[in-house]
């Protein structure tokens, strides 16, 4: 999404360091139910959260987000979906 991690500034790590970490928080928290995967209301309610994420007032300003938001809510499903068993800690 950003690129390579060392062609980053400072702010930009700190800020994708932030962006993981609530993203990776709300697919923990919706995908912890036990049928969570078949149920079709749960994903999209768990992308509607990631969209929340995603465009709330601390990342709205960046423009790589806004641009591929849809994008990227579909790939972090799809990334969630295939480490499903590893998400639970």
């Amino acid at each position: 999404m950003f690129g390579k991690v060392e062609n980053l500034q400072e702010d930009e790590v700190e800020l994708v360091v932030r962006l993981t970490k609530q993203v990776y928080d709300v697919i923990e928290r919706e995908t912890s139910a036990k049928y969570f995967w078949d149920s079709k209301p749960a994903r999209l309610r768990l992308q509607s959260e990631i969209q929340q994420v995603l465009l709330s007032e601390e990342f709205y300003k960046t423009e790589k987000i806004i641009k591929n938001y849809k994008s990227f809510i579909l790939q972090l499903v799809e990334i969630a979906e295939a480490n499903q068993n590893d998400i639970r800690l």
